[in-house]
This record gives structure tokens, sequence and C-alpha cells, in this order.
């Protein structure tokens, strides 16, 4: 992936793409990661649907990268679903597509969308997410003091968590 975006032009495409649709529609909005030598390391876009669930869902947050493998180039997604017990509904906050999946990147997903959006974070109470998370996510966000992390099924309950702390 790092080599088709330093040496093709599908980032400039993307990019091109990603403003066109912001100058067309206002509704639309995206930011970009960068590394120190400038590179592209993610793109977090959301439309005016997903800023409107932000802004009464962002209570509790499902956090995790996915689909790698169902694409040529191996680009982690990342689409935070939101939902609320009260209101019982689900829905995505943004979209993103990055270069790797860390707690940096997971950090970026979220400030974006909170910028994009308009909402203070300390709205978030509750992170579910896969076993890279720690701490330092909510730390990094600003929200350790308001924010619970809590781990998801899938990744406590997968096969290799009994064999790592030993049956």
């Amino acid at each position: 992936l790092r080599e088709a975006l330093e040496h093709g032009k599908e980032m400039d495409q993307i990019l091109c793409l990603l403003q066109l649709t912001k100058e067309n529609d206002p509704g639309f909005d995206y930011r970009v990661a960068r590394n120190a030598m400038g590179k592209v390391t993610a793109i977090v876009w959301q439309d005016r649907v997903q800023r409107g669930h932000c802004q009464s869902l962002l209570d509790v947050v499902m956090l995790d990268m996915m689909k790698r493998q169902q694409n040529s180039v191996d680009w982690p997604y990342c689409g935070p679903v939101l939902i609320t017990g009260h209101e019982r509904k689900i829905a995505t906050a943004a979209e993103a597509i990055l270069v790797t999946e860390s707690i940096d990147a997971y950090v970026f997903v979220m400030d974006a969308t909170y910028t994009m959006s308009g909402v203070d974070r300390s709205l978030t109470k509750v992170i579910f997410s896969d076993g890279i998370m720690s701490v330092t996510l909510l730390e990094k966000l600003g929200i350790q003091n308001t924010c619970k992390l809590i781990l998801d099924k899938y990744h406590l309950l997968d096969v290799d968590w009994p064999k790592a702390f030993g049956g």
C-alpha cells in the first residue's frame, strides 16, 4: 500500500475526488493524516447523514479496523459504529481508510469524527474496541476521565486468548 501511495497516482485521484465532493456537497467533509515526510497515512470522511448521527448517538462507539483482506492494497477500513440503548439506533459516524492499524490511527479517526461533526468528545461514555487498544487511546483523545474502554466480545473470546494466558 505504501508503495502504491508513494509511486502511483491513486492518492492524487482519491484526494481530488474528495475535494470535488466537498465542493459540490456542503454536507460532506474529510480529513487527511500525513506522516513526517508528507505521505498520506489515513483518510476519514463523513457525510451529512453520518454527521447527524453523531449529534445524538456518540455516547457509545464500536471501534475496530476490518476488511483488509477484501481489497487488493490491504487498506484497513474503519467505520466507527454508534449505538444508544435508549433510542436503540445503530449508525456509522464516519468512514476511514488507513495505511496501518495502530492506536494513533484510531485517535486520528476519532479526532476527525469529533471535529467534522462538531460534537464535544466528552459525550462519548463507552468505546468498545479490539485487543490493540489500551487506555492510551482514551488519554490521547483526552476522554480518560469521562469514557470507559471495553474490549469487544470477539477479541475477548478469540481462541488465541486462552493460549496467550495459559489456559
